[in-house]
Parts: C-alpha cells; structure tokens; sequence
C-alpha cells in the first residue's frame, strides 16, 4: 500500500487473560486437578496471591487500557461486569449476554468462558455483531469505514484437535466474506507454522497472515517439570494494513508482573484515505 494513501490508523491489543475458574484446583473435584499441576512451578506461598483474581485484574486493565479495540479471550461470564467497569470509556459485546437469557439458549452455548471485545465509544459505532463458539465478531464503523472484528479462540489440543480448528476458522471467514474489511486475532491454540490447511484457508480467503514466530504462551509440565513455550497468538487482515509491534521474551508465567500465560499482541491498523 501507498503510504501516502494512509491517513490514520488504530491501535489494537488481543489478550488472553486465563479465565478465573482455569486457575482453581477445587477439592474433591478431580477434574480441577490439572490446574493445580499446571501451577506447581509457582513458590507454594505466593501461588494463591499471584493467581487470585483481584490481583491479576489490576494488571489486566493496565495492560489493555488506552488501545482503541481490545480484544480477550478466556473471559468468565461471572467477570464481564469487572472488566467493563474499569474501562468506562468503551463499549462491548461478549460471548453470553446476562442480560438475555434467549440469545444465549439461541446460541446453545453453554461455556461459562468466552472472548470480549471492546472498543473506545468516541470512535465507534457498532452496526451488528455475531457470536459463535469460536469467536465473536463485532462490525464495527471507524471515520465512515466498517470493518469486522474477529476474536477468536480456537480449540485447544496441538495435535489432537487440529482438525476441529480447521473447521473452526473455516466457518469464521464463511461469516467474513459478507464484509469487505475485517480483522482476525486471538488464541489459536496453534502455531500455524505446521498448519498447513489453517494457513492456506486464511491466504486463499483474501487475509494477510501475521503468524506470530515468537513465542506468546507459557505451558508447564510438572511430571516432567518442564517449561514449553508456543506461538499460539496471531493476527490476519482482510484490505487492511497491519504493523505488529515486536515481542518481548517471555519466561514462566503468570508471575508477579504478568497475570497470564500468555503475552498480549499489539498491533496497529492503517487505513487508506477515503
């Protein structure tokens, strides 16, 4: 693109943030086990206090505050309301809406977890939106121009589940092609590197792919007591221009200074001259 052309651009961030409820090893509920294992690497007397949420929600706003689109994943429905109140300056749509019962049996979705998306209410206007397991997608306008936002979290599983993230992001660009601009970011549970048919679906639908090399995410082992780290976050665009700012080098987290594991993507969004 012309950068004569570019006459103003946005500043955006996607973050997953760790639903509260994936932090809590409840006793007696084995099913809530691998929460604890996941945070065995954390000194025993500071677990509780780096994981607690009314620690880790301070950090959150500070991190998203101030972006023009924010956009969340892992996002419990009990914790919308905290979030929103701290960012009065925006607006939101979030994956199970509270306040109506019937959207949310529409939708048979019944994850108590799911993506948010905010963005500054002086500038812009909201002309629909759509929720799906995946991701929401909010359309929103911008100094006369609409474009989509996607948020999307994947399904989990590197190796298991490659299939099902396949379809999921199929379906995503099906809802996509009715606009003519539009942005995809989030979790993809993936490195898209070894993704082949995600990577192509996304190239050949007309995106530009931002596939971030890396890493954006912090998995621990404690069998093993071993520390990987993924390239899971991403961004694409469709008839936008996009700069990703760098990363910085992530080791073991959540910790005292950041309350996830993940680091967030920030990027900004040029637009052509009308």
């Amino acid at each position: 693109m012309d950068t004569a052309s570019i006459v103003n651009n946005l500043r955006c961030i996607t973050y997953n943030i760790i639903a509260d409820r994936y932090t809590k090893y409840i006793e007696g509920d084995e099913s809530t086990r691998k929460f604890e294992q996941r945070y065995a690497y954390l000194p025993a007397h500071r677990s509780d206090s780096i994981l607690d949420w009314t620690v880790r929600l301070p950090l959150i706003i500070h991190t998203v505050k101030g972006y023009d689109i924010i956009c969340l994943q892992e996002v419990d429905i009990d914790h919308t309301d905290h979030i929103t109140r701290f960012l009065p300056d925006y607006d939101a749509v979030h994956h199970i809406d509270t306040s109506n019962l019937k959207v949310c049996k529409k939708d048979k979705r019944t994850n108590p977890v799911g993506c948010i998306i905010l963005w500054k209410k002086n500038k812009f206007v909201l002309n629909d939106f759509v929720r799906t397991s995946c991701a929401l997608i909010a359309n929103v306008s911008y100094n006369d121009v609409k474009f989509a936002v996607c948020n999307v979290h994947l399904k989990a599983g590197l190796y298991s589940e490659f299939e099902t993230r396949v379809r999921q992001i199929s379906s995503c660009i099906k809802t996509l092609d009715k606009y003519d601009r539009a942005i995809i970011c989030g979790d993809f549970n993936d490195t898209l590197d070894d993704s082949a048919d995600i990577t192509n679906k996304i190239i050949s639908s007309g995106f530009q792919l931002f596939a971030t090399r890396d890493p954006t995410c912090h998995v621990y082992t404690d069998e093993y007591k071993s520390h990987r780290y993924y390239a899971f976050d991403h961004v694409a665009t469709k008839k936008l221009k996009v700069v990703v700012d760098p990363l910085p080098p992530i080791g073991p987290i959540p910790n005292e200074d950041e309350p996830s594991d993940h680091i967030p993507i920030k990027f900004t969004v040029w637009f052509p001259a009308q």
